[in-house]
């Protein structure tokens, strides 16, 4: 399985949300390749994405962690709009002072699958090796937002927490 997966021509990434991931040659699947070692993951940021996508569990299972935000006096929480494509150049406040509130954690086994729209504040987790398929449906915006404490500094999932390319094979051969 791993040698066909190297047939796509594409490298492997490393995310600081705990996964290691490979985009199809289409780039509208990715694949991702979650691992408990990889976690608690370096980023624990709730985060919204710049597309809207359908993700299948292929394998494992995962907790889906969902939070809406509200206005709040004096919270150190904010809320910045981050590009992955240059993470440090831009992160402009969107909401300087807010608090969250969870809309539910759920688990997901393998077989099933769930849609995000592009604005809903998540984060993930797994507790054994799982596999999703991730389907972009839609792009929506430029930059995706992430509620952060804002006395910490940033840190970017994609450009501040790099794995070689060997590694990252290495991650993914531990699937199979």
């Amino acid at each position: 399985m791993i040698d066909e997966l190297k047939t796509w021509g594409v490298v492997p990434e490393y995310s600081g949300l705990g996964f290691v991931f490979l985009h199809e040659p289409n780039k509208q699947v990715r694949w991702n390749f979650y691992c408990p070692d990889l976690t608690p993951v370096e980023v624990p940021d709730f985060h919204n994405h710049r597309i809207k996508f359908e993700s299948q569990i292929i394998r494992g299972g995962l907790i889906n962690e969902v939070v809406q935000w509200k206005p709040a006096k004096d919270s150190p929480l904010q809320i910045v709009e981050t590009n992955c494509v240059n993470p440090h150049n831009r992160r402009d406040v969107i909401e300087d002072s807010v608090s969250i509130f969870h809309d539910g954690e759920y688990y997901l086994p393998a077989g099933s699958w769930y849609v995000s729209e592009a604005y809903t504040f998540h984060r993930v987790k797994v507790l054994e090796q799982s596999i999703t398929k991730l389907h972009i449906m839609e792009n929506k915006t430029k930059n995706n937002l992430t509620i952060r404490d804002k006395n910490k500094p940033f840190r970017c999932p994609l450009k501040d927490f790099q794995k070689p390319e060997k590694e990252c094979w290495e991650i993914i051969r531990t699937f199979f």
